[in-house]
């Protein structure tokens, strides 16, 4: 499989969108366990890495994050997730996924204008519902980070608690009565190795992009096309809230072959054709950097390279 392009130029002013997804079932129930042990892991990944999240949500089989600020650390961050939600969900659900969870490497897309981010954010909010989930954005159970819209200065903290996979159990049952789910969050939390703080800040990147509306704008702006999804499955039959907390962990699913993930996303094409024309520029001076320090030349590198270790030239 063909690794997603990652620009790491300028790293402190990028905003990604981040997705990735399990390669077959449906195992984020949006219940309390589920919801608890994927908080405790985002929780534990932004202590480690110290990543800046604008937005997340946690659909049956997917997710999807909006990071901004240091994109060197987005790889650490995310492929800690990965892996730590694939030993959780593994060790809970044995002989399910063999030894294969995620579709593959997670996608990344960079978003360049203040439009790009505001579409973006609302998109992922609106994933339950236009995925007929729910019929607001607001009823669905699962993890989003949705609630930040109406919070204080628009951003949340919260407590999360933590508990290593080596101290979980398989469940009983693949469809849990809420007795047997509330007995086993009991004990997951009697075996909680810490307490850890999870934040999230909706505008952060309002200073990494380029565009001109305020803060209460671009909230105004989200709103509006979170209402317009709303109002478009108002009249259509959705599972439920209810149903789908109920739901059992393992449901013979696979996802629809997906096309390309563009690694720049831009409203203007222009602007879009720029950034992809200077990044393909990037590469070809670092290749040419690349090819002399092989010949045994000095070379220049280009600004935002990550240049090879000492050990790897020397094992040329």
């Amino acid at each position: 499989m063909a690794r997603n392009i990652r620009d790491r130029r300028n790293p402190n002013n990028r905003v990604v969108h981040i997705t990735n997804r399990v390669w077959k079932g449906l195992p984020f129930v949006p219940n309390r366990l589920t919801n608890r042990i994927i908080k405790g892991v985002i929780a534990r990944a932004q202590n480690l890495y110290k990543v800046n999240i604008v937005a997340y949500v946690f659909m049956p089989n997917h997710y999807h994050f909006i990071i901004a600020g240091d994109a060197n650390r987005v790889s650490s961050f995310i492929c800690y997730i990965d892996g730590e939600l694939a030993r959780k969900f593994m060790k809970l659900l044995p002989n399910i996924w063999g030894s294969k969870f995620w579709v593959g490497r997670f996608k990344e897309q960079q978003l360049i204008t203040q439009q790009d981010v505001i579409n973006k954010i609302s998109y992922i909010f609106n994933n339950p519902v236009s995925a007929e989930l729910v019929s607001k954005v607001s009823d669905y159970p699962g993890i989003s980070s949705f609630k930040d819209i109406e919070s204080h200065e628009y951003k949340n903290k919260e407590l999360c608690s933590f508990t290593f996979a080596k101290n979980m159990k398989p469940l009983p049952n693949y469809r849990l009565s809420k007795i047997e789910e509330m007995r086993i969050v009991k004990e997951h939390q009697r075996k909680s190795s810490f307490m850890l703080e999870l934040e999230t800040k909706l505008l952060s990147w309002l200073h990494m992009v380029e565009g001109s509306l305020a803060k209460e704008q671009v909230v105004d702006e989200i709103k509006k096309q979170i209402k317009e999804t709303e109002l478009v499955t108002c009249n259509k039959k959705v599972f439920g809230k209810e149903k789908l907390k109920s739901q059992s962990y393992v449901r013979e699913y696979y996802p629809k072959k997906k096309g390309i993930t563009v690694f720049i996303e831009c409203c203007d094409r222009e602007l879009r054709r720029f950034y992809i024309d200077s990044y393909n520029e990037f590469r070809r001076a670092c290749k040419l950097a690349w090819e002399k320090i092989k010949k045994g030349y000095q070379a220049e590198w280009p600004r935002g390279a990550n240049k090879p270790s000492y050990l790897a030239i020397n094992t040329l």
